[in-house]
């Protein structure tokens, strides 16, 4: 009997470190994603964060995606070489369920930073459930009436709710 009050703390104890584990999990940090223009100057880029909404262990419902765009140069330019070049920047994002995009956004910004918060999911519209990927893509464009050389895009940057864990 004297082994009661002994095991009954430790008991106490484990337990309630087993049911803090879940929030701690939580907390952790949210996985973040980069994309940019692909210029030698750093004109177009955008980032943030990603929160995948699960519906089952292998399953995604919808990402939230958190973060911002920036067109340079942030006034004043940090040289010369890299001015005002009258193009703006569009950070563009598609869901995708195997090969279908079924859901996307753009930010476009010009000569400043813009900030974004909004969700993606693919809908019963699309026929298509569970989110599997996320491709994020700046591109730059002529600010009109310019005239110039056409849009042109970076690299694309994919991201998964698997790659995310």
């Amino acid at each position: 009997m004297k082994l009661l009050p002994t095991i009954l703390p430790l008991a106490t104890g484990l337990i309630a470190g087993a049911l803090a584990l879940p929030a701690a999990v939580s907390a952790a940090a949210a996985p973040t994603f980069y994309a940019d223009s692909g210029d030698a100057c750093p004109y177009g880029a955008t980032k943030g964060t990603l929160s995948w909404q699960a519906i089952s262990p292998t399953a995604y419902s919808s990402v939230q995606v958190t973060g911002s765009v920036v067109d340079q140069p942030v006034q004043p330019p940090t040289s010369t070489a890299c001015a005002n070049d009258a193009y703006y920047s569009t950070a563009y994002f598609t869901l995708y369920v195997g090969s279908t995009a079924v859901d996307k956004a753009a930010e476009q910004v010009n000569n400043a930073e813009a900030t974004f918060d909004f969700t993606l999911k693919p809908g019963a519209s699309s026929g298509q459930f569970g989110a599997e990927s996320l491709v994020v893509q700046v591109c730059r464009s002529p600010v009109p009436p310019i005239v110039g050389p056409p849009t042109y895009c970076g690299k694309p940057a994919t991201y998964s709710p698997m790659s995310a864990s």
